[in-house]
């Protein structure tokens, strides 16, 4: 797997891309702590997700979900450093996306 990109997820309630990236050798997302994806973890502990935009298939993915503020902003500047997020501005409502079993 490559070591940034983007993926497609579904939920509940939602669906859509996000971006990833291998950080201290774990692929992870950032997102709002108020998305419907993030509602979805945190009532189901996976996420469906397709690591190739084109992919037609998905496979459930266990998800941890860290709120620490610290641990966000490491993981904001890392991927702004990579200039792989979409996310300008301070990470004060994001929340950082563990992506376990891959």
């Amino acid at each position: 797997m490559k070591d940034k990109g983007i993926l497609k997820f579904r939920g509940t309630e939602s669906r859509g891309v996000m971006h990833f990236i291998k950080y201290n050798d774990k692929y992870v997302s950032i997102t709002k702590k108020t998305s419907r994806k993030v509602k979805h973890i945190k009532k189901n502990n996976t996420l469906s997700v397709a690591f190739n935009i084109l992919s037609k298939d998905f496979n459930d993915i266990l998800v941890d979900i860290n709120e620490d503020e610290i641990a966000v902003k490491q993981v904001f500047e890392y991927m702004k450093s990579q200039k792989h997020t979409h996310y300008k501005k301070t990470p004060e409502d994001l929340v950082v996306l563990t992506y376990v079993n891959l």
